[in-house]
């Protein structure tokens, strides 16, 4: 597939927040106006999204090994993270 360059060029932090769902109404719908006409920026969006599910998916299969902070750690716990430590 051929996608023609975008206009705007939203960097990946804009992209991130609208996929993540902490933008504003207004602005997400903006955001989403824009996406629906824009093939370029949809397919980062995608591959974004492809990028985060890859992580996801090694990071739950126990393939990434961190050092976490323990207020980190804690905050995990509290949102129901199992953690191995």
């Amino acid at each position: 597939m051929i996608v023609s360059a975008c206009r705007v060029t939203f960097p990946a932090q804009s992209l991130t927040s609208y996929w993540l769902g902490e933008l504003d109404d207004r602005t997400a719908s903006e955001f989403e106006e824009h996406l629906f006409a824009c093939a370029a920026c949809t397919e980062r969006l995608q591959a974004l999204v492809r990028l985060a599910e890859g992580v996801r998916l090694a990071a739950r299969n126990g393939n990434v090994r961190a050092i976490l902070t323990a207020p980190f750690v804690k905050r995990l716990q509290e949102l129901g993270v199992r953690v191995c430590e």
